[in-house]
């Protein structure tokens, strides 16, 4: 069971998480990583949290090309050919033509 409790402490907000359920082993693995990075163990699951959290984030910062290319990048993904240039023509008649707004109101 994970459990939050919400609290305000002047302009930032925080949260206290209890977690339940966690095997002996887990718990002296954590003690055991929190001191090795000279850390309390609280301090420790708020880093692994962060870094879980940022590295999601980060994940989805990506543009919709990057996050296609990483969604088939595991099928070998697609080559396409470049595509031949495309011939355009000059517009005409834009310039003598301005735009005119009028303001509800106002004459």
């Amino acid at each position: 069971m994970i459990a939050f409790q919400d609290t305000s402490m002047g302009q930032y907000r925080t949260a206290s998480l209890t977690v339940r359920g966690i095997s002996d082993a887990e718990k002296n693995a954590l003690r055991v990583r929190a001191a090795k990075n000279g850390r309390s163990m609280e301090a420790e699951l708020r880093c692994i949290i962060h870094d879980a959290v940022k590295a999601e984030v980060k994940g989805r910062e990506a543009g919709l090309a990057t996050a296609i290319r990483a969604r088939f990048a595991a099928r070998g993904g697609v080559e396409l050919s470049e595509h031949p240039p495309v011939k355009t023509r000059a517009l005409t008649g834009l310039a003598e033509t301005q735009p005119t707004l009028t303001l509800a109101g106002s004459s």
